[in-house]
């Protein structure tokens, strides 16, 4: 459900659609992953956001809405949190890194 879902993911509609309570997806979700339900899609959203990156095919802002952010600035600031830099700054990085290995 959160790899399908991960843009709107929420424990309310996975519980609905596996016909579970949502204490016991989040019970499950937490036991065999360690993570809350939202850290898990907040994992999954920001994965997915690091590959838009590094593509460069959206501006920020678009791949906050893709990823499940209505708000760009809650997006910067949890992708701060995570990565400890801001979206460009981290692909940057990460396309610096690729570089210099391939030199």
């Amino acid at each position: 459900y959160i790899m399908k879902n991960y843009p709107t993911a929420s424990l309310k509609e996975a519980a609905g659609q596996l016909h579970y309570h949502p204490n016991t997806i989040s019970a499950a979700v937490r036991g065999g992953l360690g993570k809350s339900f939202t850290e898990v899609v907040q994992q999954i959203r920001m994965n997915h956001a690091v590959s838009m990156l590094l593509r460069q095919e959206q501006p920020v802002e678009e791949i906050a809405r893709l990823c499940g952010y209505p708000s760009a600035g809650n997006f910067y600031r949890i992708f701060h949190r995570i990565y400890g830099k801001s979206p460009k700054e981290y692909a940057l990085s990460l396309r610096e890194d690729a570089d210099r290995c391939r030199a």
